[in-house]
């Protein structure tokens, strides 16, 4: 065989190894988001009917101990409640409303954290996660919004 057919080979080989990795690794992040989203089910039956999801999925991110990451979103003038949840040991989360300011969880503890808001404008929110305590190099974190039903 030529040096040519055996590097084209040995090329499609590697192409294929890290396809089915990439493959591996988005299974791998559906697991995880999938496991994560399941924690929201106690969230969804306290609610109640009057309450429903303000986006149709959860939010899911990820971060690495001592980083913080934020993620923004924008509500509508209604009532909401904000859950926070995180597969780590501990976190400090904070919820910022558009004016800048943090908003005090109704409760919280290392894993997670829920905040009630009234929006009376359109406006765009953020929420801030520090990992402080996590096994793996990065950990997941996700948040679910819901809306009050008019």
């Amino acid at each position: 065989m030529s040096r040519l057919i055996v590097a084209l080979l040995a090329a499609g080989a590697l192409a294929a190894l890290s396809s089915s990795a990439a493959r591996a690794a988005g299974e791998d992040d559906m697991t995880r988001q999938a496991a994560m989203a399941a924690r929201f089910a106690p969230f969804d039956g306290v609610t109640g009917s009057e309450w429903e999801p303000a986006f149709e999925f959860p939010t899911f991110r990820s971060a690495a101990v001592g980083e913080v990451d934020s993620s923004p979103f924008m509500l509508q003038p209604g009532a909401y409640r904000v859950v926070v949840l995180c597969n780590c040991a501990k976190m400090e989360v904070a919820l910022f409303q558009p004016d800048g300011k943090e908003a005090l969880p109704d409760r919280s503890n290392e894993q997670a954290a829920m905040y009630a808001l009234d929006v009376p404008s359109a406006g765009q929110f953020v929420v801030g996660v520090q990992m402080q305590d996590c096994p793996e190099e990065r950990c997941d974190y996700a948040f679910k919004t819901y809306r009050k039903k008019p």
